[in-house]
């Protein structure tokens, strides 16, 4: 078991950051129906390898009541808080950010999985300390085209442990106005001020291509008042 390494179990955009105390002595890894244990220091190079299946993910280890050489670092959540938090977690409908970094500090693994099982026990002996198993089901991104008046030009997508995000591919002759009133019936224009601010950056940086571009790269923007939208770009819905 390496204490250097670190193993993260974060929700919420990361805003909610949880580093297991204590490291597990190995973690299993089953996908296409085989399961293999896999030491910590090779994880990240297994998980990674070739295409595969979404992998189910699974590691035992335990919350300890005190500090130790065993731990990952000091100044823990106590084991009740560690356990409220993956029992939070496990109860959310939105996956958990799942990231191992090797005792270098380098993400070895970054992906986002549910958890599927968390069983925690209380054993005679050690007061305090809790026990525990997880098993994390790896997610994946899956886009749905969704037709709109009779275009697929919408996607929605399913990013880590974000709410679900809408985008919009901007077509020829749209407008902010448009687009917002496309989604929105009611309160367009205070829905299209929500568009703007939730796509300030992108809509500056279309704003400064256009200023460089040249000739037919102009074309490829549509003017809407102060803002120039691009063919193909996609927006963030409110």
């Amino acid at each position: 078991m390496s204490t250097k390494a670190e193993i993260w179990l974060n929700a919420n955009n990361d805003s909610d950051a949880f580093q297991i105390p204590v490291n597990p002595e190995s973690i299993k890894m089953t996908y296409k129906g085989i399961t293999k244990s896999i030491k910590l220091d090779s994880f990240g190079e297994i998980l990674h390898k070739g295409k595969r299946e979404a992998a189910t993910i699974s590691f035992s280890s335990f919350f300890p009541a005190v500090y130790g050489s065993f731990c990952a670092y000091k100044d823990f959540p106590t084991p009740l808080q560690c356990n409220k938090k993956m029992i939070d977690r496990m109860e959310s409908k939105l996956p958990v950010h799942f990231v191992y970094c090797d005792n270098k500090k380098v993400k070895n693994v970054d992906i986002y999985a549910y958890i599927t099982s968390y069983v925690p026990e209380e054993k005679g002996g050690d007061p305090g300390t809790i026990q525990y198993s997880v098993e994390l089901k790896e997610a994946r991104t899956v886009p749905l085209k969704v037709i709109v008046n009779g275009r697929v030009n919408v996607e929605t997508t399913r990013l880590g442990n974000f709410s679900e995000v809408t985008t919009y591919t901007i077509k020829k002759k749209d407008t902010l106005y448009k687009i917002a009133k496309s989604y929105y019936k009611k309160n367009v224009k205070k829905q299209k001020k929500k568009l703007i601010a939730k796509n300030k950056s992108t809509l500056a940086s279309w704003n400064k291509k256009y200023k460089k571009a040249k000739g037919k790269n102009k074309k490829k923007y549509i003017r809407d008042g102060a803002y120039r939208l691009l063919i193909g770009g996609s927006l963030t819905m409110p």
